[in-house]
């Protein structure tokens, strides 16, 4: 990950919940599998490095019992990697743990709303909407990243 390696124990990614690693994993080696030592790592590229530690603390966190405390931002990068590799129960808890997004921050919730991959399309209409009542317009700022689309909806709802 970003040309940092990582030694973490396998089980985690071949837990049956992953649809992407358990595949992985169960396929025959050909030689030495990817993955099985430094000198040949399972690269994952594309993949932030601060993402994937925020994932990893979910993944294996320090005490079992409580959830990591992780930032709104961070449980996004959870959410967004449970997404891309299949990690349905992951997905889940970092679901519930940005269950306050849309109250705090409903420009975020509308961007996490027009990604398929989370599951949260149902945010999309009470984002907006908690967009198109504030007091103020959306700033040149918040229309990039949007995107024009959303924004011209957003400012639709407004009108």
């Amino acid at each position: 990950v970003e040309d940092r390696l990582f030694k973490v124990p396998k089980r985690g990614f071949q837990c049956s919940d992953s649809e992407v690693f358990s595949v992985l994993f169960e396929l025959p080696p050909q030689g030495e599998a990817e993955g099985s030592s430094s000198d040949n790592p399972l690269c994952l590229d594309s993949i932030v490095r601060d993402d994937f530690v925020c994932f990893l603390h979910v993944l294996y966190p320090k005490n079992p019992c409580e959830e990591p405390a992780l930032s709104d931002r961070q449980w996004i990068s959870v959410l967004r990697l449970a997404a891309l590799w299949g990690f349905a129960s992951i997905k889940t808890k970092a679901i519930a743990n940005l269950d306050g997004v849309l109250e705090r921050d409903p420009l975020q919730a509308v961007k996490l709303a027009d990604d398929p991959r989370t599951g949260l399309e149902g945010w999309m209409v009470p984002a907006v909407g908690a967009l198109a009542r504030r007091a103020a317009p959306l700033s040149p700022d918040e229309v990039r990243a949007l995107g024009l689309e959303l924004a011209l909806k957003v400012m639709h709802v407004r009108e």
